[in-house]
Protein backbone atom coordinates (compact mmCIF):
# COMPACT_ATOMS: atom_id res chain seq x y z
CA UNK A 1 0.00 0.00 0.00
CA UNK A 2 1.31 3.42 -0.99
CA UNK A 3 2.12 5.73 1.90
CA UNK A 4 1.92 9.52 2.05
CA UNK A 5 4.21 11.79 4.04
CA UNK A 6 2.48 14.15 6.43
CA UNK A 7 4.09 17.14 8.13
CA UNK A 8 3.14 17.17 11.81
CA UNK A 9 3.73 20.91 11.71
CA UNK A 10 2.26 21.95 8.33
CA UNK A 11 4.47 23.98 6.04
CA UNK A 12 1.90 26.77 5.98
CA UNK A 13 2.45 27.09 9.74
CA UNK A 14 6.24 27.11 9.50
CA UNK A 15 7.02 23.38 9.44
CA UNK A 16 9.93 22.06 7.39
CA UNK A 17 10.76 18.78 5.67
CA UNK A 18 13.36 17.99 8.33
CA UNK A 19 11.10 18.07 11.38
CA UNK A 20 8.02 16.01 12.02
CA UNK A 21 7.44 13.94 8.86
CA UNK A 22 5.36 10.80 9.37
CA UNK A 23 4.38 8.05 6.96
CA UNK A 24 0.59 7.60 6.75
CA UNK A 25 -2.02 6.09 4.45
CA UNK A 26 -3.96 8.40 2.16
CA UNK A 27 -7.06 8.13 4.39
CA UNK A 28 -5.04 8.93 7.51
CA UNK A 29 -3.43 11.85 5.69
CA UNK A 30 -6.84 13.22 4.74
CA UNK A 31 -8.08 12.82 8.32
CA UNK A 32 -5.00 14.62 9.70
CA UNK A 33 -5.79 17.61 7.49
CA UNK A 34 -9.51 17.44 8.32
CA UNK A 35 -8.72 17.49 12.06
CA UNK A 36 -6.23 20.33 11.62
CA UNK A 37 -8.83 22.31 9.67
CA UNK A 38 -11.55 21.72 12.28
CA UNK A 39 -9.17 22.51 15.14
CA UNK A 40 -7.38 25.57 13.74
CA UNK A 41 -9.58 26.66 10.82
CA UNK A 42 -6.77 27.08 8.29
CA UNK A 43 -7.97 27.13 4.70
CA UNK A 44 -4.83 25.27 3.60
CA UNK A 45 -5.83 22.21 5.63
CA UNK A 46 -9.37 22.35 4.27
CA UNK A 47 -8.04 22.38 0.69
CA UNK A 48 -5.58 19.54 1.44
CA UNK A 49 -8.37 17.45 3.01
CA UNK A 50 -10.71 17.97 0.04
CA UNK A 51 -7.93 17.20 -2.47
CA UNK A 52 -6.86 14.02 -0.64
CA UNK A 53 -10.48 12.83 -0.51
CA UNK A 54 -10.87 13.47 -4.22
CA UNK A 55 -13.61 16.08 -3.68
CA UNK A 56 -11.75 18.63 -5.78
CA UNK A 57 -9.70 17.97 -8.89
CA UNK A 58 -6.52 19.52 -10.20
CA UNK A 59 -8.14 22.64 -11.76
CA UNK A 60 -10.02 23.50 -8.56
CA UNK A 61 -6.93 22.76 -6.47
CA UNK A 62 -4.82 25.12 -8.59
CA UNK A 63 -7.46 27.85 -8.35
CA UNK A 64 -7.69 27.43 -4.55
CA UNK A 65 -3.90 27.56 -4.17
CA UNK A 66 -3.72 30.72 -6.29
CA UNK A 67 -6.51 32.35 -4.28
CA UNK A 68 -4.65 31.52 -1.06
CA UNK A 69 -1.40 32.87 -2.45
CA UNK A 70 -3.09 36.15 -3.36
CA UNK A 71 -4.94 36.35 -0.04
CA UNK A 72 -1.68 35.80 1.85
CA UNK A 73 -0.10 38.68 -0.08
CA UNK A 74 -2.72 41.23 0.99
CA UNK A 75 -1.21 44.03 3.00
CA UNK A 76 2.37 43.00 2.19
CA UNK A 77 4.91 44.97 0.24
CA UNK A 78 5.22 43.77 -3.33
CA UNK A 79 8.03 44.16 -5.78
CA UNK A 80 7.34 46.13 -8.96
CA UNK A 81 7.47 42.84 -10.88
CA UNK A 82 4.77 41.32 -8.64
CA UNK A 83 2.59 44.39 -9.04
CA UNK A 84 2.94 44.18 -12.83
CA UNK A 85 1.95 40.46 -12.87
CA UNK A 86 -1.09 41.15 -10.67
CA UNK A 87 -2.14 44.02 -12.91
CA UNK A 88 -1.82 41.89 -16.06
CA UNK A 89 -3.81 39.05 -14.47
CA UNK A 90 -6.57 41.50 -13.49
CA UNK A 91 -6.80 42.80 -17.05
CA UNK A 92 -7.44 39.28 -18.36
CA UNK A 93 -10.23 38.45 -15.91
CA UNK A 94 -13.69 38.00 -17.34
CA UNK A 95 -16.34 39.52 -15.15
CA UNK A 96 -20.00 38.57 -15.30
CA UNK A 97 -21.83 41.03 -17.51
CA UNK A 98 -24.71 42.92 -16.01
CA UNK A 99 -28.09 42.01 -17.40
CA UNK A 100 -29.79 44.62 -19.55
CA UNK A 101 -32.80 46.28 -17.94
CA UNK A 102 -36.16 44.76 -18.85
CA UNK A 103 -38.20 46.48 -21.53
CA UNK A 104 -41.71 47.68 -20.76
CA UNK A 105 -43.12 44.80 -22.85
CA UNK A 106 -41.11 42.23 -20.86
CA UNK A 107 -42.33 43.74 -17.60
CA UNK A 108 -45.94 43.60 -18.88
CA UNK A 109 -45.55 39.93 -19.93
CA UNK A 110 -44.18 39.00 -16.50
CA UNK A 111 -46.99 40.84 -14.75
CA UNK A 112 -49.68 39.14 -16.84
CA UNK A 113 -48.05 35.74 -16.33
CA UNK A 114 -48.20 36.22 -12.57
CA UNK A 115 -51.90 37.15 -12.82
CA UNK A 116 -52.68 33.96 -14.76
CA UNK A 117 -50.65 31.73 -12.44
CA UNK A 118 -50.51 33.32 -9.00
CA UNK A 119 -48.37 31.61 -6.40
CA UNK A 120 -50.45 32.59 -3.45
CA UNK A 121 -50.89 30.25 -0.52
CA UNK A 122 -54.53 30.42 0.43
CA UNK A 123 -55.84 29.81 3.94
CA UNK A 124 -57.29 26.49 2.76
CA UNK A 125 -53.89 25.27 1.53
CA UNK A 126 -52.25 26.50 4.73
CA UNK A 127 -54.76 24.52 6.84
CA UNK A 128 -54.24 21.42 4.71
CA UNK A 129 -50.49 21.67 5.23
CA UNK A 130 -50.91 22.02 8.99
CA UNK A 131 -53.21 19.00 9.09
CA UNK A 132 -50.77 16.93 7.04
CA UNK A 133 -47.90 17.92 9.34
CA UNK A 134 -49.89 16.90 12.42
CA UNK A 135 -50.75 13.55 10.89
CA UNK A 136 -47.23 12.81 9.72
CA UNK A 137 -45.52 14.04 12.90
CA UNK A 138 -43.58 11.15 14.34
CA UNK A 139 -44.25 9.04 11.26
CA UNK A 140 -40.85 9.29 9.62
CA UNK A 141 -37.82 7.40 10.88
CA UNK A 142 -39.90 4.67 12.53
CA UNK A 143 -41.22 1.28 11.52
CA UNK A 144 -44.99 1.19 11.17
CA UNK A 145 -47.47 -1.60 10.81
CA UNK A 146 -49.45 -1.95 7.61
CA UNK A 147 -52.55 -0.91 9.58
CA UNK A 148 -50.98 2.38 10.75
CA UNK A 149 -49.71 3.10 7.23
CA UNK A 150 -53.22 2.53 5.86
CA UNK A 151 -54.83 4.79 8.50
CA UNK A 152 -52.35 7.59 7.78
CA UNK A 153 -52.89 7.25 4.03
CA UNK A 154 -56.68 7.41 4.46
CA UNK A 155 -56.40 10.44 6.74
CA UNK A 156 -54.22 12.27 4.24
CA UNK A 157 -56.58 11.73 1.30
CA UNK A 158 -58.23 15.01 0.42
CA UNK A 159 -55.52 16.95 2.22
CA UNK A 160 -52.61 16.17 -0.05
CA UNK A 161 -53.20 15.43 -3.76
CA UNK A 162 -50.23 13.05 -3.69
CA UNK A 163 -52.37 10.53 -1.78
CA UNK A 164 -55.41 10.50 -4.11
Amino acid sequence: MKKDRHHLVPRHRGGTDTDGLVSVTKIQHAMFHYCEWRLWGHREDYIAWRALCGSIGAPELSAEKEALRIANMRGKNRTPEQRKRISEAAKNRVYKKKRKPLTEQQKKNISEGKKRNPRVITDKVREQCRAAQKLSKGFTGRKHTEDSKKKTSEALKGINPQYH
